[in-house]
């Protein structure tokens, strides 16, 4: 085996010794031209890879803005979503896509695709003529990125509501009780409490709420 091998394992000691330098943090660009002496090409390409996805892997960046910062912007912007799409492929005919989504008026864009570089995922698309979004889909990507940063620093407004049913459809979906005629009632039922819906049921409770507020 490679590993019971010395000779063998010293290129892949030397790749790793340079990804651990770069992902400390420890001034690692500083040794790439020190490197280039001792890896051939293929093997600086491979540690470039290593690194690249070490860093994908990474939760959320701090350096881009503080974590606490962005929650507040999502207790303000963001939308959890359960979407429903007729689908012939299914079993069910049902298909339960889950998204994220941060809306902003088309001048903030720039500040919009830095939640790209802070999540180290999702992808920045138009929302209309005025308007862009950053989204978030890929299913993994709640678990590595989204649900970390809600756990370390909660929602404080009621969209916490609407997170704790996404993450509660998420847990049903990983489960693959999605593709059960008794999982996707239950979807529907989480869905049906869930934003527009959540505040249709606010103020049918509380009639005179907007009255009184203005």
């Amino acid at each position: 085996m490679l590993m019971d091998n010395p000779q063998a394992n010293q290129p892949l000691q030397k790749v790793y010794f340079f990804v651990w330098l770069e992902a400390s943090e420890t001034k690692g660009e500083k040794w790439v031209m020190f490197f280039r002496k001792y890896l051939s090409k293929s093997w600086l390409r491979l540690a470039f890879c290593i690194l690249k996805f070490y860093k994908n892997m990474e939760k959320f960046n701090r350096k881009i803005f503080h974590p606490a910062w962005v929650t507040g912007f999502i207790d303000g912007e963001g939308t959890f979503f359960v979407d429903l799409l007729k689908n012939s492929t299914m079993a069910l005919g049902i298909q339960v896509q889950l998204q994220f989504v941060i809306t902003q008026h088309i001048r903030d864009e720039a500040l919009m695709k830095r939640f790209i570089e802070f999540f180290n995922t999702g992808t920045l698309v138009s929302d209309g003529p005025t308007k862009v979004q950053y989204r978030i889909r890929r299913f993994s990507d709640f678990d590595l990125h989204l649900f970390p940063l809600l756990d370390e620093y909660p929602l404080e407004t009621n969209k916490r509501l609407d997170a704790e049913a996404f993450r509660k459809v998420h847990s049903l979906m990983k489960e693959k009780r999605h593709l059960t005629q008794n999982g996707l009632d239950e979807i529907k039922a989480i869905k049906a409490t869930m934003n527009r819906a959540r505040m249709k049921e606010f103020n049918t409770k509380n009639p005179l709420y907007k009255k009184n507020l203005f």
